[in-house]
Order: structure tokens, then C-alpha cells, then sequence
């Protein structure tokens, strides 16, 4: 299911955020000629940091049922296994037959992928607009795909960034505003997580800041008051690491 009046109200939100609280610019406000006309370029520009940013919202939702069976039936009949492992599926009662799993797991899979390509293009494209070099991170909100969990789905995204031959995005943030995660006996949680290219950890005194600043940001626009949790963890291939950040809202 695919809803792009979630997406456009969430910009518009984040754009009084990045003009009000960080002092950054939408690329064409940015440019005295403007953004050339067809060329692909990225969201906003923070001059001062000599920060690019690439603000993607995930507005499909894979994880949905009726999506999930939908591609569970088409990698059924492109096997050509009998149309009763559906049936044994939904009921929990067999698991998917591993080709089907693949498929469906591609299907997916193929949507991150196209996402980080173009924002990949789109930043290296704006580098190249800007007369300083500035340091791309992509940002992705996401607003309805529950298919992953937000650890998971943060990997499957540095994962198809990392296969880029040609790499322009340094650090990746996921904010999740628009879907709550709850483990078993816990209140449900937006999560805000960055992941930092090799040598891009510094990006950190950036997009920390910024994402205090949304949390305090976002509660005043619902009239909330968050409950924070700062959550260190390391990757054991890393000799540092960042805060993640969890909240109630």
C-alpha cells in the first residue's frame, strides 16, 4: 500500500525543521541560478558543515498482508509449486519452500536498492553543483514499511549502499516516525539510528544534534513530551561508536 499524502505532509513538516532549527536550505532556495533544469539533485544543504542531505520517505508497505501474499502467490506459481503451500503458509503450518523465500525476500529487497541509487546519484550530483566539497548522508523516514525492524532494515540499506562501486553517501540515518516498534512487556518506540561510512564517524557532531533537535521538534508539533533513551551500541568490526536514540512518544 502506497500513500503519498503521508509523504508530502512529512516533508513539509521537515522542511520547517531544517529552515528553523538547523539553519540548512532546500538545494533550490540554496543556489542563486537555481538547480538546472532536469538535473537530479539532492534535498537540502547545510553550507555551514559543508553537509548534503537526501531526505527519502518509505511510504510502501511491504510488510502489509495483503503485499506479502501477493508476492508469496506470484513466486508460487513462477516455481510452479502447487497453490496449497499458500494456504499452509498463511496458516503457519509450513514454511515457505526456500526459492519462494528468496524471491520474495528480491522482491523487497529491489525497492532499498533503487532507493539507495538514487540518492547515491542524486548526492553525487549535487557535490558536483557546489563550488566546496560537501559530505553526502542520505536520510530516510520511515513512515509505513513494517516488513523490517528498524535495525534491520538500517543494515539491509548500508548493505546495498556498500556494494556501490561509486559512493557518495557517507552516513546514513534512519528515523522511524510514522511506525512504533514494541518488543513482548514494552511500550512501543520510534527509533532514530545513524550508521557511518569507514572514516565518516565525525559525521556524528552533525547528525546527533539534529536528531535531539527533531525529537524536541516533533513532540512540540504533536504537543507531546518524549521520553528519551540513549542507547550505545557497538559494531564489534569498529573501534567506536555512536548513540542511537529510542523514544516514547
Amino acid at each position: 500500500m502506497t500513500n503519498p499524502k503521508i509523504a508530502q505532509t512529512f516533508e513539509s513538516t521537515f522542511n520547517r525543521f531544517v529552515q528553523t532549527r538547523m539553519a540548512g536550505f532546500r538545494l533550490e532556495d540554496f543556489l542563486e541560478e537555481g538547480v538546472p533544469e532536469g538535473q537530479k539533485h539532492a534535498d537540502y544543504v547545510f553550507p555551514e558543515q559543508r553537509i548534503i542531505v537526501e531526505l527519502k520517505t518509505l511510504v510502501k508497505d511491504h510488510g502489509d498482508r495483503a503485499s506479502v501474499t501477493r508476492h508469496v502467490a506470484d513466486g508460487l506459481d513462477k516455481y510452479k509449486f502447487p497453490k496449497t503451500c499458500l494456504g499452509q503458509w498463511l496458516s503457519g503450518k509450513a514454511p515457505l519452500p526456500r526459492q519462494v523465500a528468496r524471491y520474495v525476500d528480491r522482491k523487497v529487497q529491489n525497492s532499498i536498492k533503487g532507493a539507495v541509487r538514487g540518492s547515491n546519484g542524486q548526492i553525487r550530483s549535487t557535490q558536483q553543483l557546489l563550488s566546496e566539497p560537501h559530505e553526502g548522508i542520505l536520510m530516510i523516514a520511515n513512515l509505513t514499511e513494517t516488513m523490517f525492524g528498524p535495525v534491520e532494515l538500517l543494515k539491509n540499506f548500508a548493505k546495498h549502499a556498500l556494494e556501490r562501486r561509486s559512493l557518495a553517501i557517507d552516513a546514513i540515518v534512519l528515523i522511524t516516525p510514522g511506525v512504533a516498534y514494541s518488543a513482548e512487556g514494552s511500550l512501543p518506540q520510534h527509533y532514530l539510528m545513524p550508521v557511518y561510512r569507514e572514516g565518516k564517524t565525525h559525521l556524528g557532531d552533525f547528525v546527533e544534534p539534529l536528531l535531539e533537535s527533531w525529537i524536541d521538534f516533533e513532540a512540540l508539533e504533536l504537543g507531546q513530551e518524549p521520553d528519551v533513551e540513549i542507547a550505545n551500541q557497538i559494531d564489534e568490526k569498529s573501534k567506536s561508536a555512536r548513540p542511537n536514540l529510542r523514544y516514547r512518544p
